[in-house]
């Protein structure tokens, strides 16, 4: 696997962990006894999540050979 696939790759695991986290939100924002704690963490995790697909999908994050 070349690397900028490699980059990719990793990118699309992030991507897929936040549409998780992403329906465990939706899910807890539909029960009213949710623990607001676990709620913050979740919207913590999926800005993280997000920040990271962001920047490595940046043009001058790519690896090298990558570029467009």
């Amino acid at each position: 696997m070349t690397a900028l696939l490699h980059h990719l790759q990793g990118q699309q695991d992030s991507a897929c962990m936040l549409f998780g986290v992403i329906e465990a939100l939706e899910f807890l924002h539909q029960c009213e006894d949710a623990p607001h704690n676990a709620i913050t963490t979740l919207l913590q995790i999926s800005a993280s999540l997000a920040n990271k697909i962001y920047l490595g999908l940046d043009s001058v994050n790519l690896p090298e050979g990558g570029g467009a």
